[in-house]
This record gives structure tokens, C-alpha cells and sequence, in this order.
């Protein structure tokens, strides 16, 4: 219990989201971690012993990472607005989507044709914000 909440704290003080979104950070907590290797067991996995197969990671994503959801062409009534949204991810549909927040709206749903950018971190600022004491 102490290492999910200790996970969850961090995932949400890492992404800069609001405390409301606690379930979903645990939630994804424990989805990850029973796909890490046990420290009882640490050549299998969890989720490999309850299924007897081997799990794929590939789309593990940090959780709170920046990403851009396509939009559907059918909810697009113009054709000059945007075909992408910003979002944040929250979690995990299976293997089959990821659970999104739209950062203007605050809506959440669900999209598999998605874009990350793991790249940006959350907690960057830019050079010139940053002071220098000799």
C-alpha cells in the first residue's frame, strides 16, 4: 500500500495535475506496477503469473504525459478547426486505449489514435526564470 501511494504521489506532483484526479493516478499506479517484476519473484511479473503469458509494455506512457488525441472527422463540423486536441493521459483502457483528459475542457474520454510527447517535461521552466547566486 505504502509503495502505490508513494507512486501516486509522485505520478501527480510529477504530471502537475489536480488532487481530483487521485483515482486515476492510483488506478494506472497499479496497472504498472503489475507489470514490473516482484522483488519476491524478480524473473516474472505479476500479471504473467496470473495469465501465463508474456506481457507487452510498449505502450506504457508517463502517466500525466502531454499528448494530442485526433479528433473525429464526424464531431469536426469545419474544416478549419483544429484535427488535434492537447491532452494529458490519465490511464489505461487495456491495451486498447488510453484514458484522457482535454486540458481547455476538462473533458475525459477515450482514444486510441493518439500522439506522445514524452519528450517535454512537466516541470521544465525556461532558462532566463531561473537565478543564478555567485
Amino acid at each position: 500500500m505504502r509503495t502505490i501511494l508513494d507512486g501516486t504521489r509522485t505520478a501527480l506532483a510529477e504530471s502537475e495535475l489536480p488532487v481530483k484526479y487521485w483515482a486515476d493516478a492510483i488506478r494506472t499506479m497499479v496497472y504498472t506496477q503489475n507489470l514490473l517484476p516482484n522483488p519476491r519473484q524478480p524473473k516474472t511479473i505479476p500479471a504473467k503469473l496470473w495469465t501465463e503469458r508474456r506481457q507487452d509494455v510498449s505502450h506504457l506512457r508517463p502517466f500525466g504525459c502531454t499528448s494530442y488525441a485526433h479528433v473525429l472527422l464526424d464531431l469536426n463540423q469545419s474544416k478549419l478547426n483544429p484535427r488535434l486536441v492537447k491532452t494529458a493521459l490519465l490511464g489505461y483502457f487495456g491495451r486498447d486505449g488510453y484514458k484522457l483528459l482535454e486540458k481547455n475542457t476538462g473533458a475525459i474520454f477515450k482514444s486510441r489514435d493518439v500522439i506522445f510527447k514524452e519528450e517535454i517535461t512537466h516541470l521544465a521552466k525556461p532558462a532566463d526564470s531561473y537565478y543564478i547566486f555567485l
